[in-house]
């Protein structure tokens, strides 16, 4: 005889989920999404910015020159700099996602004690 199939652990875990924290996982999931959007809209911005830190972060001491004659930029700064949006990104986030958890459960609703 054949056993019954057990339902998806999955599945039981949706029905188990109340009305607000499926409001609260909605809401996340649009703020993620706008998240990732306005990091790739203004990539080039969050891009140049980091390299600006690291290139006066990284510059040598001050030496006469001719004029027009830049500093040689390091190759690793570039991808020193797209890491360092990347992580930015990653840490907003993170930052959703631990409030949406603390949403959750009732911290920010005042239920915690």
């Amino acid at each position: 005889m054949k056993e019954p199939q057990k339902i998806a652990p999955n599945f039981n875990r949706e029905v188990k989920k109340t009305a607000h924290e499926i409001r609260v996982r909605e809401k996340q999931e649009r703020v993620s999404n706008f998240t990732n959007q306005y990091f790739e809209r203004n990539f080039d911005r969050f891009y140049a910015k980091a390299m600006d830190r690291l290139i006066k972060k990284s510059a040598p001491a001050p030496s006469l020159q001719p004029s027009g004659m830049g500093q040689p930029q390091k190759p690793s700064l570039s991808r020193t700099a797209t890491q360092l949006v990347k992580m930015q990104e990653k840490a907003m986030l993170n930052k959703i996602k631990k409030t949406a958890d603390r949403m959750i459960n009732g911290k920010d609703r005042g239920l915690e004690r």
